[in-house]
């Protein structure tokens, strides 16, 4: 889990790369595909796409990181975690329950920021004349989500490291 946090400033640098590159290649009107259907499209200028992209990333990173942070501050009652009498028996696994958990949201923020960046791809791709195709990626990215969530409960199912030195 130490790695977490410097991958997930490097996925945050990543993107804003990405969102600063498919902008200087991008025409002026950008067309952005959504739905099943080829046709339905929505048309905007670089400019509000790009700006758009970086604060839809920034927001969903600023919020998550809020709530990893905020997590000592939450409630027992609210917290729904299995194990959760084991991981609030003492001062040392509370702590330990809170970077843990910290660390899990802040790859949850890593894996969105590269889901984020493959879109940008997808939106670049449609508006270039490359035959390239990134939406398989998507499907890796989803399995990393669920796998990232599988995580979580076993990482809270464990036993701590404190107790486990008792």
């Amino acid at each position: 889990m130490v790695l977490v946090k410097p991958l997930w400033i490097f996925s945050m640098l990543g993107f804003f790369a990405v969102d600063l590159l498919i902008y200087s290649y991008f025409p002026l009107s950008v067309e952005i595909p959504f739905g099943l259907e080829e046709e339905a499209s929505l048309q905007t200028n670089r400019s509000t796409f790009f700006y758009s992209a970086f604060f839809i990333m920034l927001g969903l990173n600023v919020l998550l990181n809020f709530l990893g942070k905020n997590l000592p501050y939450v409630p027992e009652a609210l917290v729904i975690v299995p194990n959760k009498h084991k991981w609030y028996t003492n001062i040392k696994t509370r702590k330990e329950f809170y970077a843990n958990n910290k660390s899990w949201i802040r790859g949850l923020a890593l894996i969105l920021n590269l889901l984020l960046s493959v879109c940008l791809g997808i939106i670049y791709g449609k508006n270039s004349s490359n035959t390239y195709s990134l939406t398989w990626i998507i499907f890796i990215i989803g399995i990393l989500l669920a796998g990232w969530v599988i995580y979580f409960f076993v990482m809270n199912a464990s036993k701590p490291e404190a107790l486990k030195e008792e």
